[in-house]
């Protein structure tokens, strides 16, 4: 029976899996590494919370390589608008939530440069938020909400599908990356 304990330790630790540091979801707990050890492996969650994972019940290991996952938001930009205010109301509305929710926001969010969506009326801006797994629901709803309330003011029809969001668990190109 211990060799078994010690077989699913050393698969672990030899087959690098997941590294102290790093955060994971083992099928189930996401947390931040603290402690491989020979019978458990201790995570800390997004409470705080310690939790003990016995190795022997570790079938799924999903790394996020960078900490968390990226969220990135296109906001449609009516043409017609000062885009000076526009991006900096949108500044202060991602600040503004990066302040509230650090816990769940791991880093600043970056705002990207504006771009020309086709010939049309509109513009968008890409912005990109690390946010800590399983936490989307706070961009989909509340930055969504805040957002679109926001742009009212430059266009009264502004609606929630004007602003996209998508999600990616690393960066795979550095044209991805939004500058600041």
């Amino acid at each position: 029976m211990n060799f078994l304990f010690l077989k699913h330790a050393l698969t672990l630790i030899c087959s690098n899996a997941m590294d102290v540091g790093e955060i994971v979801d083992l099928s189930g707990p996401i947390g931040r590494v603290e402690e491989i050890g020979l019978r458990f492996t201790k995570l800390i969650n997004f409470y705080d919370q310690e939790i003990f994972v016995p190795n022997r019940n570790i079938a799924n290991v999903s790394r996020f390589p960078h900490g968390g996952v990226y969220a990135y938001v296109d906001i449609q930009t009516p043409r017609a608008a000062d885009q000076t205010k526009v991006r900096e109301m949108i500044a202060n509305v991602a600040s503004g939530l990066w302040t509230q929710f650090r816990e769940i926001i791991l880093d600043q969010p970056a705002i990207g440069k504006l771009e020309k969506a086709g010939d049309g009326e509109w513009n968008y801006l890409r912005m990109r938020f690390k946010i800590w797994p399983r936490q989307q629901s706070l961009i989909e709803t509340t930055f969504r909400q805040q957002i679109t309330s926001a742009m009212k003011v430059f266009d009264p029809n502004y609606t929630d599908w004007m602003v996209t969001i998508t999600y990616r668990a690393s960066i795979t190109m550095e044209s991805d990356a939004p500058t600041v």
